[in-house]
């Protein structure tokens, strides 16, 4: 089993190189310096606990690898096995909720946006129908009149 610690590094686009990071153990979530805590930290997942175990990035990370068969299988990777399927449902559950919350958050930015596009038309229609009314159609008008 791997058990050297693990150095993260960051990329430095100014610097145009990689700067060191954090250092990172192999080790169960519960161990605030390893990898597992690190990744679940930055998927914000740091408070999320299955059947009583804090949640592991390894949770994740088998899914990252099924192949087809496995995702067309009637019995993907053995859930009609109730004890293996303990985990994997919330697991899935977890993963669904990140996408769902992140849709949700796509969605209320662009209902935001459009209500304020459909402001900034408003306002728009009403500057183009001032200029028609007022017979400002361009530029050079507008300077013909204002010197007189």
């Amino acid at each position: 089993m791997f058990t050297e610690a693990m150095v993260i590094e960051i990329r430095d686009v100014n610097k145009q190189k990689y700067v060191f990071y954090t250092r990172c153990d192999i080790d169960v979530p519960s161990n605030p310096p390893s990898l597992s805590a690190f990744l679940i930290e930055k998927l914000n997942l740091a408070d999320v606990a299955i059947s009583g175990n804090q949640f592991s990035f390894r949770y994740l990370f088998k899914y990252s690898y099924l192949k087809q068969t496995e995702i067309d299988n009637e019995d993907i990777m053995r859930e009609k096995d109730w004890p293996h399927n303990l985990k994997r449902k919330a697991t899935f559950e977890i993963i669904f909720n990140l996408f769902d919350a992140t849709l949700d958050g796509y969605k209320d930015t662009l209902k935001k946006k459009a209500a304020e596009r459909d402001k900034l038309n408003i306002r728009l229609q009403g500057i183009k129908d001032f200029l028609i009314n007022s017979d400002l159609t361009d530029m050079a008008e507008y300077t013909k009149q204002a010197k007189s």
